[in-house]
Formats: C-alpha cells, structure tokens, sequence
C-alpha cells in the first residue's frame, strides 16, 4: 500500500524537476510576417540555456503582459476603426527576468506629425509598422520609452519580424531587436530596425553593435547565439536601363560574429568560415559585383591587388553617355547582341567595391 508520504515525495521530486528544466532561460522569437495580413502576434519562444538555475529564479509576468497586450490592441483598434488590419507589432509584450519589453501605440504628437491623427483609417493602419513606442517596464514599474530613427518612406509593402529577444551581455536581461522592411515598385527598398538594451535606467543603441549597419540577425554558424548580418560598406545600387530607378540591391555577405562575452567579430574563424560559403577562391574572371569583393579578400600583397584590380577592371572603361537619362552600362547592354550573362551588372560599381577595404582577407 502506498502511503501519503511516498505520494507527497513523488509529487515533490516531479515539481522540482520541472524548476530544474524550465529556468535560467534567454529569450528567442522569430516570426515573419508581411503587413497586408496580420496576424496575431506569437508569445516568444523560451530557449533552454545549459547552467545551473538561480536558487530563486523571478517569476515572469505573463499576467502584466496580458493586460498589457489588451489595452494596446484596442487602443490601434481604436485608432484604425474598421480597417480590416491591425498592426503586426503594437500589444506586443514579451516577460522577462527584469519586468518586460512591449510595444505600445505612438503618442499623438507622433501619429500626426507623420500621418495626421484625422486620416483615414487604412493609412493610419499602415503607419502603426512604422510608428510605435517601444517599452521596457521593469519590476516595479519604472517605465522607459524609446523610438527608432523613422527611415521607412510609407510606400510599398511591409514585412515585419516580431521583435527578436536575446541576452547578448549576460546581464540576465535580454537585448530587443525590431525590424521592418519595406519594398515597392520602382526599386524602392528600406529598412527600419534596431538592436536595443536596457540599463537600469533608459533604453539605448545596444553599443557593441553601433558599429554595425545590421539587415537582419541570423545564426549563422548554430551555436544559439543571434549573429549580425552585414552589409560592410557595400550598399551602391545599379540602376535601371533607362528608368532612373535603384536595382540590384545588394545582399548582406558579412556576419559580425556573436560572442558569449556580448561583443562581436567580422574577422574570427566563424565569420570568415561564412565568407569563404560564397568566395571560396579568388575568382579567374569578373562576372558580377560581389566577384569584385571576393578578388579583393584574396589579394593581399601589392602585386596580388594590382593584378586582381586589372582583372576586375577588365570590363572596359565607363563609356560616355548617349543622353541624360541613359546610364553607360546600360548603353553596353544594348550594343551587345545577345546579351551577355551579369550584363545589368554595372562595371563602375565593380571596381568602386574592389577599391574599398574589405572586412577580412582570406588565406
């Protein structure tokens, strides 16, 4: 027979292997979405950490959040009346050791600075991807506010990532990453986003990656921690044959690679690791702009650099202008017949690449 005791400690021993698994734990969620279609927004995603728990772990308040989440979303409801969309990101609360990060509606001055608080609900809608407030509220209630640089052109389309959660500095609270993409015809293309931290008294830049122009965070290497991808100093478009408008946007190459002391690296062995993916060796020809960068990482004595930038130059020199609205590549283009491949790849941004000092070189 089984007596109240033995019940008692088996009850016991199961509770406090749950405690055991279920602390010490750093936030992650990510989630895409795009603006035409909202949906609600996922809880984050609680990501075991290896290590002993704290003997008294804080409590998350997931209640706090709730209420929280609530009050937002009525308040854009209210705001956008009976358009069909809420914002993907305004009632986001997510619980963390030190109280929570949120994202509130925008303040009245804000919302009609930008949009003009008496606009038609679709466009007040689409501001709320652009225009918001985020929070961290700690555990007494100390509220901190904060708003990213508006960089957004309110065009196009929208695709939002919910809000990334990650103790880069081991402080035992976790940084906040947004971003907001926006893309529409013409070749229109921005980005607002943001790696932020709390310090016990505001919100601010996460300072270790200021130095960093970040188009997204990924890992890219699966040690668990975010990595920044970035675009180094290669951010020149080319443009369209006879439209005027920016093509070919470039595409991060670069990793600032994440480390467990909150700092990160564009050159260790995980972030050149992740170059050598897409420059393995020094190319033999000039196909397109980033074959420019590749040549440029491998060469590193003068005469190497001399011979990889005759080889990059190759191409032939920038030929004049027909008129004002027709670019040289693209007059190129057009006299050769049939078309060669990377011909809408512009030869001046080649070597313009090619002459900028690369992150890393390559053994």
């Amino acid at each position: 027979m089984v007596s109240v005791w033995q019940v008692m400690r088996t009850l016991f021993v199961t509770f406090l292997g749950g405690v055991l698994a279920c602390n010490t734990s750093k936030l992650v969620a990510v989630h895409d979405t795009v603006s035409e279609a909202a949906a609600p927004i996922p809880p984050p995603v609680v990501v075991i950490e290896a290590g002993a728990p704290p003997a008294t772990p804080p409590p998350l308040d997931t209640a706090a959040c709730a209420a929280f989440t609530k009050r937002a979303t009525a308040a854009a409801k209210t705001l956008v009346g009976d358009a069909a969309a809420t914002s993907n990101l305004v009632g986001f609360c997510a619980p963390t050791p030190g109280g929570s990060w949120r994202i509130d509606v925008p303040t009245t001055a804000t919302l009609d600075r930008y949009v003009g608080v008496g606009s038609p609900p679709d466009a007040i809608n689409y501001a709320l991807e652009a225009l918001f407030v985020i929070e961290h509220v700690d555990g007494t209630g100390k509220t901190a506010t904060y708003e990213l640089p508006k960089t957004l052109s309110e065009y196009g389309m929208r695709t939002v990532k919910v809000p990334v959660l990650y103790d880069f500095d081991n402080d035992g609270e976790p940084e906040l990453y947004l971003e907001v993409r926006e893309e529409g015809d013409e070749g229109h293309h921005a980005l607002e986003n943001g790696l932020l931290t709390y310090d016990g008294t505001a919100i601010r830049p996460y300072k270790p990656a200021a130095a960093y122009a970040i188009e997204t965070l990924e890992d890219v290497d699966g040690d668990g921690r975010p990595d920044l991808k970035i675009l180094a100093k290669y951010t020149d478009t080319t443009e369209g044959c006879w439209a005027g408008f920016p093509d070919n946007w470039p595409k991060p190459m670069f990793v600032a690679h994440s480390h467990a002391d909150g700092t990160f690296q564009t050159n260790d062995a995980e972030a050149t690791a992740h170059v050598k993916r897409w420059c393995p060796a020094a190319p033999s020809k000039i196909t397109k702009s980033t074959d420019a960068i590749c040549a440029r990482m491998w060469a590193k004595t003068p005469d190497e650099i001399a011979a990889a930038r005759k080889l990059v130059t190759s191409c032939g020199p920038r030929a004049p202008r027909l008129n004002d609205t027709e670019t040289s590549w693209c007059e190129r283009e057009k006299a050769q017949k049939p078309q060669p491949p990377g011909a809408a790849e512009d030869c001046e941004r080649s070597v313009q690449w090619f002459d900028r000092t690369p992150p890393l070189t390559l053994p």
